[in-house]
């Protein structure tokens, strides 16, 4: 897909005169942007890119929004996708937290993930080999991915799951192992990310938190589904688009109220 970029004709309009091919997009000046699921594989995807021996298939700047990795144990200590996943583990095949049959479930399952984990690449975008700049972006208290996983967390399931009133809500599901690669965080400490809370032309790779009082929800990326979330869903938009416009070289932060000061 990234190759053939180049070569797309979008509107079907020969704009190139006669002897035209209608190519319409540029493909020396790719970005790459990225959405919670988007980036378990996006993260691969731009650090593999970028790594082999062809430019034309780089990727210049890349925002993750809402990323995570060591992906079997988030979704273990995600307030919302853990319930789920940890109560038909148990009602199938009796697996509970504590047990070390479930400890040996989820081993097996992360390493099934490995070949793929963004934990496993991220370190790869600070390399001297790579080219692309990239902005990650975490909202503090995130719970569809959680911000981190040690010390070891004690799920509490949630009032809603989705759209649905949780019947079990406030139930204890009990504490999970600790896990110091999972989550958001830990992408930031394996690829060197500089911590930032204004405007920047520093750093190649950045980080940037929102406060959990800034209205921005895990899904506030992708839509602001409450005036609440306006503010911060049109900061990750100013964000993003600075990021792109600049080539990867300055984040503008419109509103640093919203931000957690840079450590």
């Amino acid at each position: 897909l990234r190759l053939s970029i180049p070569t797309m004709d979008i509107d079907g309009i020969d704009d190139n005169g006669p002897e035209g091919d209608g190519f319409d997009l540029n493909g020396d000046d790719v970005h790459f942007i990225a959405h919670s699921l988007g980036t378990f594989n996006g993260i691969p995807f731009v650090e593999i890119a970028n790594q082999t021996s062809r430019t034309e298939d780089n990727i210049v700047s890349a925002n993750f929004l809402t990323p995570g990795g060591n992906i079997a144990r988030l979704a273990e200590n995600s307030p919302v996708f853990a319930p789920g996943i940890l109560l038909a583990l148990q009602s199938a095949a009796g697996l509970q937290r504590g047990d070390a049959d479930l400890e040996t479930f989820l081993n097996v399952l992360q390493a099934s993930f490995d070949s793929f984990d963004p934990i496993n690449f991220v370190g790869n975008l600070s390399s001297t080999t790579s080219t692309t700049k990239a902005l990650f972006s975490e909202v503090v208290g995130d719970v569809f991915i959680p911000n981190n996983a040690s010390p070891a967390v004690d799920v509490v399931q949630p009032a809603n799951i989705g759209c649905n009133a949780n019947p079990y809500a406030g139930i204890s599901l009990g504490e999970g192992t600790a896990a110091p690669l999972a989550g958001t965080s830990p992408l930031q400490t394996a690829s060197g990310a500089v911590s930032i809370g204004d405007s920047t032309d520093e750093a190649s790779i950045n980080f940037i938190r929102f406060e959990s009082d800034s209205g921005a929800l895990h899904t506030t990326p992708a839509a602001a589904a409450s005036s609440a979330e306006a503010p911060a869903f049109a900061e990750f938009v100013t964000q993003a688009a600075s990021f792109v416009l600049n080539d990867g070289e300055e984040i503008t932060v419109g509103d640093s109220d919203l931000i957690v000061d840079a450590e």
